[in-house]
């Protein structure tokens, strides 16, 4: 198992015992005291922090979508630049990436690399000049700016040339509400009780299910695709 897959079971096993927790505080007459103590009084858990610990699973959610996602997304962009690979090996969709890098300084009155101003004419020159012979390199900080669903994922995944059969058929709509509910909460757009309020133990069941199979299938694809260097042509 590499690195991405160990940290993503990771952080669901962290999920998993989350949830378990969750389900028994939020149980009808859930109570916490001590066990070993048959004096200590046993404090019934109130309803509102009940409603706090279900809101706050989507952030736990959402944090699993990003960090598993980014993180694999990381691995494919430097096993591409790692290959050394000409412009003429790569895909066109790793090919118009590269294309869109390059160009963003044409809309630029001053084009500035690492700080320093460039000449348009000088810096392109040479790139078209021998643009078979050039060693491609993508940018290696995807832009994803915690906006993350089924949809937007697979947009990417189509952007980068690795969106498969299988996944287009993955059911994502929990994601939508993992990112929503997760924006809200993090904006202070609502409060973790009321985000909680009408959601029930069964229901996030469903989305925390869906999300970390969604997510899993995702990565083995990263894999499969990396392990196959998908991006060159054959």
């Amino acid at each position: 198992m590499d690195l991405e897959m160990e940290d993503f079971e990771s952080r669901v096993n962290e999920i998993e015992l989350y949830f378990q927790f969750m389900e028994q505080i939020t149980a009808t007459n859930a109570c916490i005291g001590d066990l070993y103590d048959v004096e200590f009084e046993k404090i019934k858990i109130d309803s509102e922090v009940k409603k706090i610990f279900k809101a706050n699973l989507f952030l736990l959610l959402y944090n699993l979508i990003e960090s598993s996602f980014k993180s694999a997304l990381v691995k494919l962009i430097q096993d591409i630049n790692g290959s050394n690979s000409k412009y003429g090996m790569l895909i066109p969709e790793i090919r118009k990436i590269w294309f869109q890098d390059k160009t963003k300084f044409f809309s630029e009155k001053t084009p500035r690399i690492s700080g320093k101003t460039v000449n348009k004419l000088e810096y392109y020159f040479p790139i078209v000049d021998d643009i078979f012979e050039f060693v491609l390199s993508i940018p290696e900080k995807p832009e994803i700016s915690g906006n993350l669903d089924g949809q937007s994922i697979r947009k990417l995944l189509e952007k980068y040339g690795i969106l498969s059969e299988e996944i287009k058929s993955l059911k994502s709509e929990k994601l939508v509400k993992v990112k929503s509910n997760r924006n809200d909460l993090a904006h202070g757009d609502i409060s973790f009780s009321k985000c909680g309020r009408d959601l029930s133990v069964p229901e996030l069941k469903e989305i925390k299910d869906q999300v970390i199979n969604y997510m899993r299938v995702i990565l083995n694809e990263f894999n499969r695709k990396i392990e196959n260097k998908y991006y060159l042509i054959s």
